[in-house]
């Protein structure tokens, strides 16, 4: 018998014997019903040595999988992309339509683990308590921002947005530290379990190590542990959890219900509809913005990769070499092009594969009309895989602290085998493992998909570790993620009385940030002082750059020479939120500075485990960021200037 033959056998064992166990229960037959568990435990049992036995020789295929499939590839689009793919889901009678709302706005939540998925939290829904959610086309995420966009994206019905986007409390007067009142909407301490901020009360360090301990023990791949664990304790609470079979994914997510019937499973009748999650496109519901995900794509492999990894490098280098990938509801890849610069002169780059054929061997022979075949993968890419492999900076965390006790998790650095949709099919483009990790290591505010694409209006959510101080030498030092973007190295503390703290890219020709410039650096300044001097009358830390030129950027696929509106939104103190809360609240924070000392600059890896208060506070500052309708020192309101990028 095949491995495959065997696994189904097993597997079909366990589910005649559920059935029988079930019918004895409901029969009332005692003697039946005890027979019956002992069948059934016998059988799970066996299915789940066999898997164990499977997952540390070969991976294998989720039971019921097609054979093979047919998949898509998408040649390098430009700013038209999501246009042109929209264009083709239309076309027919029943299409959905009006997907992509015109004209062009974008919404950029950067990494920043549970700090960014609360920020995030309290900037949807304030969007959504404004009217204009609907009117955002894109979201594009990073790490703890994905940790809120993939749930937003792909919730079922069964939770409404209001209770995975909170209540909108803009008087940060009306907030209590309890419930004693009864006015739970006001409570800090109330979060409901679906709340997207609630995952933060769910993962931690050693959360995330228990739980990748516990997926190991049952059969999953070192190599995907983490995103199975970011699966376990992220999605599946929100009902997207990856319904593990053999070790691996059962679900696909795709578009809308229409895309996956009339693009993916036209062609691929085998797959069923159940196995997909899709964007949530009910009535009445909030219109869903089109969801990018970005991770990092590493050719060669940074120093500490994986022996594993390293050992089929070609080339070993000590700097990793970074290459942007993306993941959205339709497509997944590197969109430009990179000749020859792979494993064995293997091209990378050139474009999207459909998401469930992503991880598969490369066709041995060109793509005809963008069609290929190929045998199924054994793994179903999946939402964990999105959200996991771009928050998967936390492995690096797990290496430092647990290696010495547990050696394998060296190995969990997401590794998938990729392809180049440049010239695939030929006999040297043939799939290998690479190595992927979070789109923060070499990006962090997610801005670069949107400029790709040339989304003329852009609201930056920048949820920054890094509060805004002027250094001794009166230099404003802003958080890491930004400087890059207008082409300098992040601050640096000088003896040199003439060096402002901030040195060029090309000063540092190894730093993983090298390929970051797409805006004149003569814009830098005046955004940070703009921000600064916000922030330091009391406001939030929110600007307007307009009119602000592109730069070409090779390495992101950005074409440049055009210029967008950026709104900057910098998580800062808020003095004049803050001072209107209840001395309660601010007394009891006060005292408790072990998790209130940098409010709301929470620490990235010491505070990913957050508390219901923590979650909620930051959630309704970013709220009042993005909804106040309260000017300060003369300045616009947050609510004016959000406004003014529709």
């Amino acid at each position: 018998m095949t491995v495959d033959t065997v696994r189904e056998t097993l597997w079909q064992a366990v589910v005649d014997a559920q059935t029988a166990l079930s019918n004895a229960i409901t029969a009332g037959d005692t003697r039946a019903r005890n027979e019956a568990t002992i069948a059934f435990r016998s059988a799970r049992t066996s299915f789940e040595q066999h898997v164990t036995h499977l997952a540390r020789s070969t991976p294998v295929a989720a039971p019921n999988a097609p054979k093979t499939l047919n998949g898509h590839v998408w040649p390098y689009p430009d700013y038209t992309e999501m246009q042109a793919v929209h264009e083709q889901a239309t076309a027919a009678p029943g299409a959905d339509a009006g997907l992509f709302p015109m004209p062009f706005v974008g919404l950029c939540l950067s990494g920043g683990g549970s700090r960014a998925a609360s920020a995030a939290m309290g900037a949807l829904r304030a969007l959504r308590y404004l009217g204009l959610l609907e009117k955002v086309t894109f979201i594009s995420t990073v790490s703890g921002g994905g940790w809120a966009g993939v749930p937003y994206t792909f919730c079922p019905d069964a939770i409404s947005d209001d209770e995975l986007l909170g209540p909108v409390v803009l008087d940060p007067s009306l907030l209590t530290w309890d419930n004693a009142s009864g006015k739970s909407q006001y409570a800090l301490n109330m979060l409901s379990p679906h709340a997207i901020g609630s995952l933060c009360t769910r993962v931690g360090i050693t959360e995330f190590i228990e739980q990748v301990v516990e997926l190991r023990d049952n059969g999953v791949a070192d190599e995907m542990l983490w995103n199975r664990a970011v699966g376990k304790l992220i999605l599946e609470p929100f009902g997207l959890g990856d319904q593990l079979a053999s070790a691996v994914p059962t679900m696909y997510f795709s578009y809308t219900p229409w895309w996956r019937d009339n693009v993916v499973r036209k062609t691929n009748p085998a797959l069923k509809a159940q196995d997909f999650y899709t964007v949530q496109m009910s009535p009445g519901r909030t219109h869903r913005p089109y969801l990018i995900t970005n991770s990092t794509f590493f050719y060669p492999p940074p120093a500490d990769a994986p022996s594993a990894i390293r050992g089929r490098s070609a080339v070993f280098d000590a700097s990793a070499d970074p290459y942007p990938f993306e993941a959205t509801p339709m497509v997944a890849g590197i969109p430009p092009s990179f000749a020859a610069q792979g494993n064995n002169g293997r091209d990378l780059g050139g474009g999207f594969v459909d998401p469930f054929v992503f991880g598969c061997n490369a066709p041995t022979t060109p793509p005809v009309r963008q069609m290929f075949n190929v045998p199924t993968p054994a793994a179903r890419y999946a939402l964990s895989d999105i959200a996991g492999t771009s928050s998967s900076a936390y492995v690096d965390v797990l290496i430092t602290r647990y290696s010495s006790w547990f050696p394998w998790v060296e190995n969990l650095d997401p590794t998938y085998n990729y392809w180049p949709v440049l010239n695939v099919g030929t006999q040297k483009n043939t799939a290998t493992p690479y190595l992927f990790g979070d789109g923060g290591i070499m990006e962090n505010t997610a801005i670069m998909a949107m400029l790709r694409r040339g989304v003329p209006n852009i609201l930056s959510v920048l949820s920054c570790n890094q509060a805004m101080y002027i250094d001794s030498k009166g230099v404003i030092v802003v958080d890491d993620m930004l400087p890059p973007l207008f082409g300098y190295l992040p601050y640096h503390a000088s003896d040199d009385p003439g060096k402002n703290g901030y040195k060029p890219l090309s000063s540092d020709p190894t730093s993983l940030v090298r390929y970051n410039q797409v805006f004149d650096p003569a814009a830098f300044l005046p955004l940070i002082t703009q921000l600064w001097q916000a922030a330091s009358s009391g406001g939030s830390a929110i600007y307007k750059q307009t009119g602000l030129v592109v730069r070409a950027n090779p390495r992101f696929g950005i074409a440049g020479g055009y210029s967008v509106n950026v709104l900057w939104l910098y998580n800062n103190p808020v003095s004049s939120w803050y001072s209107q809360l209840p001395f309660q609240v601010r007394f009891e924070m006060d005292i408790d500075p072990l998790r209130f000392w940098n409010f709301p600059n929470y620490d990235t890896v010491t505070q990913l485990n957050l508390d219901a208060r923590q979650v909620n506070l930051l959630a309704h500052l970013w709220t009042w960021n993005f909804a106040s309708d309260v000017s300060i020192n003369g300045r616009p309101s947050n609510r004016t200037q959000v406004l003014s990028m529709f």
